[in-house]
């Protein structure tokens, strides 16, 4: 554990006339009662994507989900998972079509039972427009903290009340994360929230703090923590795993780079009681 040595991968064979075209800056998020692994937006050169695409993971079975409404074509947002629904949050969107003219602020929402694409109304304290940032839901709160708008880097924090639909600015107490954009956050046992890496503005991070939720209260992982041993990275994913039999949870650290050339392709799993 803490260690890349003991992740092995694997090559799944999938049905090549199914598959999602190639593309950058999508996301991902799972449904774990059903076991689907949704895949939304992105772009590939001067091409958008609006499109949502379910892969089945017992079966691994690609299927393109035919929605109604008006679906947003995003990159590098971010999308969460909650209650049989898709929520995508800010990313760049192409304007003047098809450069991309900015970041967005704007929330939607997918329906996967109905298919259908709405834009909620949303009221609180909205955060300003960007990209990058990464977001995280506990309970019926989805946080969203950091990412950019060019040349604004945001350390901020908000939480989305997702049965109110309305949004706050968090006040928090603590060591908090300086700004960036392009990190790592999962939830983490204890109704608290990882924030791992990410860019400065100037150089890779891989520093790592813990939000507590219920206080709003940040503290920095002790030094000596495992996940703080490896290269500092940008644009990684920071995955929550299912708990182990015996209770023991834990993190995945997946790819990334070092914002100055080098990518990674290592795969990394860390205790979640080691931070």
């Amino acid at each position: 554990i803490g260690e890349s040595s003991n992740v092995s991968y694997s090559e799944v064979a999938c049905d090549e006339s199914t598959c999602p075209e190639r593309r950058v800056g999508h996301s991902a998020v799972l449904d774990p009662d059903n076991k689907v692994l949704y895949m939304y937006g992105g772009s590939k050169g001067i091409k958008w994507y609006s499109d949502v695409h379910a892969l089945d993971l017992t079966t691994w079975k690609w299927q393109k989900l035919e929605t109604k409404g008006a679906a947003p074509c995003r990159a590098y947002h971010s999308c969460s998972f909650f209650r049989q629904e898709l929520l995508v949050f800010g990313g760049i969107f192409p304007e003047p079509d098809p450069e991309p003219d900015g970041s967005s602020n704007d929330l939607f929402i997918c329906s996967l039972s109905e298919q259908n694409w709405y834009k909620p109304v949303v009221t609180g304290d909205m955060p300003l427009p960007r990209s990058g940032h990464s977001a995280c839901r506990v309970g019926h709160h989805l946080f969203i903290l950091g990412g950019w708008d060019y040349p604004l880097f945001f350390d901020d924090l908000f939480s989305l009340d997702l049965e109110l639909m309305d949004f706050k600015k968090v006040t928090t107490t603590g060591a908090a994360p300086s700004a960036r954009t392009w990190q790592g956050m999962a939830d983490v046992p204890d109704q608290r929230l990882l924030v791992y890496g990410g860019y400065s503005g100037e150089v890779a991070l891989n520093d790592a703090y813990i939000l507590d939720v219920a206080s709003s209260s940040w503290t920095t992982v002790k030094v000596d923590a495992p996940i703080l041993s490896f290269p500092a990275r940008v644009g990684h994913s920071l995955t929550a795993l299912p708990e182990s039999e015996d209770g023991t949870s834990h993190l995945l650290i997946c790819g990334g780079g070092d914002n100055d050339g080098k990518f990674f392709s290592d795969a990394i799993v860390v205790k979640s009681d080691e931070l």
